[in-house]
């Protein structure tokens, strides 16, 4: 490959690559258009999850730089507006100026009219100057011939050429005959000329009054797209100031929920092995809602769940205000609990209805919520095997990956941290109630 070849494909690919990144953030850009609706309603949400955030905020700028482009179309429909309106203006003097030049073509071609009417009244009288003069002559031409010949001319003109041709006529006939007839030549062409005139004003002016109509189109439908592009634009920035304050409302009410934590861990009653427990060893570790005893820890909560208003941290708040309460087997309160019976006691006093039921069917109830998007008033499933039918716990989830519970006998209602080893590997799924 020679230097020259080789300079070409540097440059086409220098140039290329502009143009392949400019696709891309159209490409990126464009996910949302047409989509807006959608995504509104989308970031509108209280409850949306850490991803959801994301791609709202990622929405949202979508929207700052559509407002832009919204600004600068306005700006550029304004500027043509003036344009149209500066033209509509100027077509409108031009219009008044042919009318003139038209009226004053049609008084002119007025007066010639009447100066060709006159002309003709002359015409005529010459004309019959000329007869009686001739008929005078008729002994002297001495021949009715002549006369005929001479009066039987279809056209004044004709008469004339008539007359010269005989020769009978004199120089003051001669003179007089060519002087009319100039005269009515002058006047004829005088009127043609105007009349052209008037005809290539009025085509102008009527050119003028079809530009203006097309003009007047114009400029209403760009008044109607610059009262559409306010309108999108007033709404656009409405979206943008709707979704900031839904974003940031999130963000404060996920501070918030932050729950300093201080840790202590329970010694286990008994040291666990890798051999395989007896039958009587494994069901004293064992409570009878099927948590491991010798798994369970207890975290000291420093600090409150904050009430923002939101039941599901009005929830979180009330069951661990239970902390500390016992462990009874089938029992929801208000002094004792069980796992389940916690869950249904704390929804109860925040106004989220439902029957007391097991753990297998809090399971399914509600809706899934990932682990990711756990928020405070969540609860959290347990499984001893991984599936539905080993289900036997359930806590609720505080923030900062702790739960408060209702553990077992031993322990009673406690906060524990859900990333031990032990509660990673019961976990099942989580659910919303409310």
């Amino acid at each position: 490959m020679n230097k020259r070849k080789l300079i070409a494909l540097t440059l086409a690919f220098a140039l290329q690559v502009p143009i392949l990144s400019g696709s891309l953030n159209t490409s990126k850009a464009s996910k949302y258009e047409g989509q807006e609706n959608k995504y509104y309603k989308l970031c509108s949400s209280k409850k949306l999850s850490a991803s959801g955030q994301k791609e709202c905020k990622k929405f949202n700028a979508y929207l700052q730089q559509k407002s832009k482009d919204i600004k600068s179309d306005i700006s550029k429909t304004k500027s043509d507006i003036s344009d149209t309106k500066s033209s509509i203006s100027d077509i409108g003097n031009k219009i008044i100026s042919l009318e003139n030049d038209i009226d004053s073509a049609q008084i002119k071609i007025n007066y010639i009219k009447s100066a060709i009417e006159v002309t003709k009244s002359q015409i005529a009288d010459k004309q019959k100057q000329l007869k009686e003069r001739i008929y005078s002559m008729q002994s002297e031409l001495n021949s009715t011939i002549a006369f005929d010949y001479l009066f039987s001319a279809k056209s004044f003109t004709d008469f004339f050429s008539r007359a010269a041709t005989l020769g009978d006529i004199t120089a003051y006939e001669n003179e007089l005959m060519n002087e009319i007839k100039e005269k009515q030549n002058d006047l004829t062409n005088q009127k043609k000329t105007l009349s052209d005139t008037q005809a290539i004003l009025v085509a102008k002016k009527d050119e003028s009054v079809s530009l203006r109509k097309t003009l007047n189109a114009k400029l209403a439908q760009q008044n109607s797209d610059l009262s559409s592009s306010n309108k999108e634009l007033d709404r656009n920035n409405d979206n943008i100031d709707d979704i900031t304050k839904n974003l940031a409302a999130l963000k404060k009410a996920s501070e918030e929920s932050k729950v300093t934590a201080k840790v202590t861990v329970k010694v286990p009653k008994k040291k666990v092995t890798k051999t395989k427990p007896s039958s009587s060893a494994n069901n004293s570790n064992v409570s009878q809602n099927g948590v491991d005893k010798s798994k369970v820890t207890s975290e000291e909560v420093t600090e409150e769940v904050p009430d923002t208003g939101n039941i599901g941290y009005k929830i979180a708040q009330t069951a661990l205000k239970k902390k500390g309460s016992r462990y009874i087997w089938g029992h929801q309160g208000p002094t004792t609990f069980d796992c389940s019976g916690l869950v249904y006691w704390a929804c109860k006093q925040n106004g989220v209805s439902g029957s007391r039921t097991t753990t297998k069917v809090l399971a399914n109830r509600g809706r899934y919520v990932s682990k990711g998007d756990l928020q405070p008033g969540d609860i959290i499933l347990f499984s001893s095997n991984g599936k539905h039918s080993g289900v036997h716990h359930v806590g609720i989830y505080i923030g900062d990956n702790m739960m408060v519970h209702a553990a077992d006998e031993d322990h009673g209602v406690i906060v524990s941290r859900i990333t031990t080893p032990y509660w990673i590997r019961e976990y099942y799924n989580a659910r919303r109630l409310y």
